[in-house]
Formats: structure tokens, sequence, C-alpha cells
């Protein structure tokens, strides 16, 4: 990893983006931004009242400004995990170190179901998992796929902290 290399996590929502990337941080010894939390921050408003007022095509361009003000800084940066429906911020995380937590729809859905705090996870099972396999390819594109069905929290950050420390490439791509 380079200094000034912003470490990005995306995935679908309950993947362990937050989870993971507070301990990846942590042992990198850098900062953790969660742009969901930035955008609030800046809004003061919750995201289900974002999407409420806004509709979520406001609140992407919201998550989109938020990226855009995150990149370049030397931080572990968890990703909101619809980031991937717009078509610029898939640029910006192509072309950056970038990482997609791959977990199956079924792990994912018993993870977030009737989470409140997350407006698309109250959406029926059907149409999440449409929406889950609609961002799937996006996510792929962006970067280099985990597979962590299998891994604790920690587990994962350490297989993080193992790529990025890999001489070969500064993001294991």
């Amino acid at each position: 990893m380079t200094k000034n290399e912003t470490v990005y996590l995306t995935g679908f929502m309950g993947a362990g983006k937050t989870t993971s990337g507070k301990l990846l941080a942590e042992k990198l010894n850098i900062s953790f931004k969660d742009l969901d939390v930035l955008i609030q921050e800046q809004t003061g408003k919750t995201i289900p009242d974002i999407f409420a007022e806004e509709g979520e095509k406001g609140f992407r361009e919201r998550e989109y400004e938020a990226l855009k003000m995150v990149s370049g800084s030397e931080a572990v940066v968890a990703t909101g995990g619809g980031i991937v429906e717009t078509p610029e911020a898939r640029d910006l995380l192509s072309k950056s170190c970038c990482f997609y937590l791959s977990v199956p729809f079924e792990e994912l859905f018993e993870r977030i179901e009737g989470d409140e705090t997350r407006p698309i996870a109250l959406l029926e099972k059907p149409k999440l998992q449409k929406r889950y396999e609609k961002r799937l390819p996006f996510y792929e594109s962006c970067g280099k796929t985990i597979d962590c069905a299998s891994l604790t929290p920690d587990q994962l950050s350490e297989e993080l902290v193992k790529i990025l420390q890999d001489a070969r490439s500064s993001c294991g791509k």
C-alpha cells in the first residue's frame, strides 16, 4: 500500500464493510471513514430521512460527492452498498485500491432483514435479491473480489492486510 492511498471496501449491505473496515484501518494505523456516516454528518439527517426527502437518486448523488471528498486520503473507506449503481463512482473505484466483499445473498438477507436503518433492506426479499443480482457485476468490476462468507471480521481484515502488504502490487489487483 502506498502512502496517501485510499482503500475502498464495497459490497452489498451487510457484507461487513464497516466492521471489517474499522479493524483494517486500525491494523494499518490509518483513519477509517464510512460514507454513510459522512453523509449524515454533512446533512444532519439520517439515511432513511434523506431517502424519504430526496429519494434514492438524491442520496446516490450525495454518496458520490462524499466518495470524491475522501478520494486520495490515507484511509480505509466503507462505501454504501449501492455506490456501484453510479457510473462515475464505479469509474473512480475501478481505478483505485478497491475490494469487493462477497457474501452470498441468503446470508446477507439474514443479516439485514428488517433493519430499519437501511431503507433498501426494507424491500421484499425478491426485490432485494434482484437489486443484489443487478449490482453483482458492478461490484466485481470495481475491485478485487474477496470471498468473506466464512470469515470473521478479524479474519477478513487480516486477509486484506496480507494482500495490501504483498510487494507485487499496492492493492492486490
